[in-house]
């Protein structure tokens, strides 16, 4: 086989915890993400070239069509709440990687500073040591941000910052809680009013929540991080919400008696512990409540209320629908992907009518589709203006325009990400709705006779890794470079389908995810006659794909032959409430699922060659998982691989380990599957 060892990008990486828009690899160095739209101008973030993770913010000016930098941030120093934050969005960029923009004011942290600017004054800067989540009022008087676990506000035009609220004891104040930043897509702890008199204030007391640890071996002279981590089945966080003047005078929001806090703002909503029941409130009181079997999926953006009063929420039927005061607003066989906005009446949507793709739609007096079929996007709108962000399977860089309210072109915002070494080049395997997707990549140099195959999956609830865009498939390509045919699969429990297809892992995690890897693997080598050799069949994942390759050596040996298994869950106890307990259910009330889908019970059938990676910074999925797997394969006399990671958390974000883990991934697999 060739050897064409080499990282794909310049800045190379592993596939992660998905987070959907990043994955597609429209955020890579250089890109430009996060647009704000306001006053006929938009901002976004974008770093210097292709190679720099610093961003700093830039400003579109509608009426002379010229592009500046506004804002520039440096360094890397941060707080523990901001590491935190930071690790559970999947942020690795350095920087200015937030602001907010009201009223052509801009606000923004970098190392701990605030950040200000406008057309008048230009730029400037709080004195504010270890400041992060910067906001500004509705009508841009105000300032806020947390520093040393307080909430603090100051008036735009300057003057002595106040605290509204600050910790004590074991209360934490305006920081988003560790389940919701991972699992219910929440970032944000406060919350202005409309009017900008005062703010709504999340209080989270820990105090119940299991304390776990986690040691650097590097540095045996260090205690070890204590953190509270909610496993399931245990008590989660207790959250409340304040409304607070700007006095600091606070009294305590009356909400439903449900487990976690969703979302704030106009308004309120709240989750059952089941997450089957979605209570929304405004200052009124109670104003519905969603529901959901055997789950209820969130969707990004919603519910919310518009200008006119109206309520936009979703209906899960045969594909996801927004509706509009209960009446469904896209066509049944369009799949919601979530809201972009609502702009002169019209509200905008991702959606697709293909499992791998994300498109701009218009909902007004009907339904239209604004971005081509064979496209993933991304969007945001306001003002007047559309700001989209498209890839494709042809294309790696992706195209960020700015449109106006009829859908023309105004301006494309220049995209500096470069592209990688390898020319990708994934094959779609046919699939109808409800079906495993699966693409299939092969090397770009001819290889004599059939070829060992890795599957490569993430397969599990949350994770789409078969998406229309070239550049989600660099790595992947460069894997096959190294004398692979690799197959990437989607199967039941995960996104872009229907609802019942993501439903069909309730209860189980283990045995239809594993199936429709089979499936795949078979479906491929039935298209490709002659070219897949089945009999050195490798699978590599991280995460639940982790999770996936490790099963598939235990579970189907006659299938598998050698795999690699990321930072997995292996005892499904290990991880947090609200993701696992969604799946399975609570472990206090029925242990079985829990018992099936863990790894630990299956370590004495182990027959083929496992590699087991975790970092051991990992606040996510302990390393916990990894260990008391390897301490039962041990413990049965089945021999097996560790690579522990020193220093490294889920997101394995350090350039060199991402790159060095793949040259380490393909010896294994070379030593375990390939022929002399």
């Amino acid at each position: 086989m060739p050897n064409t060892l080499g990282s794909p990008y310049s800045v190379a990486g592993m596939e992660t915890y998905p987070r959907q828009a990043a994955s597609t690899g429209q955020f890579r160095h250089g890109a430009p993400r996060s647009a704000r739209i306001t006053e006929q101008a938009v901002y976004f973030l974008r770093s210097a070239d292709g190679r720099s993770p610093a961003l700093d913010l830039h400003r579109w000016d509608r009426e002379t069509g010229t592009t500046d930098v506004i804002l520039s941030g440096s360094g890397d120093s941060m707080t523990a709440a901001e590491r935190a934050l930071r690790e559970r969005l999947r942020e690795s960029a350095s920087g200015i990687t937030a602001f907010d923009v009201r009223a052509g004011r801009v606000v923004a942290t970098a190392a701990g500073s605030v950040l200000l600017w406008d057309a008048e004054a230009g730029a400037r800067s709080l004195d504010a040591a270890g400041a992060f989540d910067a906001r500004l009022s509705p009508d841009g008087v105000w300032v806020s941000w947390i520093s040393g676990g307080a909430l603090q506000v100051c008036p735009w035009d300057g003057g002595q910052a106040r605290t509204i609220v600050e910790p004590d004891g074991d209360e934490i104040w305006a920081v988003v809680d560790f389940i919701a930043a991972e699992e219910l897509g929440r970032s944000r702890g406060y919350w202005w009013l409309p009017d900008s008199d005062g703010l709504l204030v999340q209080r989270t007391d820990e105090s119940g929540v299991l304390i776990w640890h986690r040691s650097d071996p590097t540095h045996p002279e260090m205690p070890p991080a204590a953190q509270r981590y909610p496993a399931a089945g245990t008590p989660n966080a207790q959250v409340e919400l304040w409304r607070f003047d700007l006095d600091g005078e606070g009294v305590r929001v009356e909400l439903p008696e449900n487990e976690y806090l969703v979302d704030a703002g106009e308004l309120i909503s709240t989750f059952d512990r089941a997450q089957t029941a979605l209570t929304l409130m405004d200052s009124e009181g109670v104003l519905t409540t969603l529901r959901g079997e055997p789950w209820l999926d969130l969707v990004p953006g919603l519910p919310r209320r518009d200008k006119a009063g109206r309520l936009l929420a979703w209906l899960d039927g045969p594909r996801r629908q927004l509706t509009i005061d209960g009446e469904p607003a896209t066509p049944p066989d369009v799949h919601l992907r979530s809201l972009v906005g609502v702009m002169n009446g019209a509200v905008y949507v991702l959606a697709a009518d293909d499992p791998a793709e994300s498109r701009v739609a218009r909902v007004a007096e009907g339904f239209e589709w604004l971005t081509p079929a064979g496209s993933y996007a991304t969007a945001t709108c306001g003002d007047g203006l559309l700001v989209t962000s498209e890839v494709d399977w042809e294309t790696y860089r992706a195209t960020v325009t700015v449109r106006d309210a009829s859908n023309a072109v105004l301006a494309t915002l220049e995209n500096f990400a470069e592209e990688p070494s390898v020319a990708a080049n994934p094959q779609r395997v046919p699939a109808g709705l409800n079906e495993v997707q699966t693409v299939v990549l092969w090397p770009a140099a001819a290889a004599d006779g059939p070829l060992p195959v890795l599957m490569a999956p993430y397969g599990g609830p949350h994770g789409q890794r078969v998406l229309a865009s070239r550049s989600a498939y660099a790595t992947a390509q460069w894997l096959a470079d190294q004398g692979f045919c690799v197959v990437i699969a989607d199967g039941r429990g995960t996104p872009g389908q229907s609802p019942a297809f993501e439903h069909a892992v309730a209860g189980n995690l283990r045995d239809l995810a594993l199936e429709d890897q089979v499936l795949a693997l078979h479906t491929v080598a039935e298209q490709f006659p002659g070219r897949l050799d089945l009999d050195r069949v490798g699978i590599l994942g991280w995460s639940y794909g982790g999770y996936l390759a490790a099963l598939a050596v235990l579970q189907r040996p006659d299938v598998f032959h050698a795999a690699v298994a990321g930072a997995p869950v292996t005892e499904w106890r290990l991880y947090d409430t609200a993701y696992t307990e969604r799946y399975l259910g609570n472990p206090a009330d029925d242990p079985a699922p829990y018992d099936h889908s863990s790894l630990l019970p299956l370590a004495g059938e182990l027959q083929r060659p496992l590699l087991l990676i975790h970092g051991l910074a990992d606040d996510n999925v302990f390393a916990a998982n990894t260990l008391q797997l390897s301490q039962a394969l041990l413990a049965a006399g089945r021999p097996h691989e560790v690579l522990p990671l020193s220093g490294v958390s889920h997101m394995t974000p350090q350039p060199k380990v991402a790159e060095n883990l793949l040259l380490l991934q393909v010896d294994f697999f070379r030593r375990n599957l390939c022929r002399p």
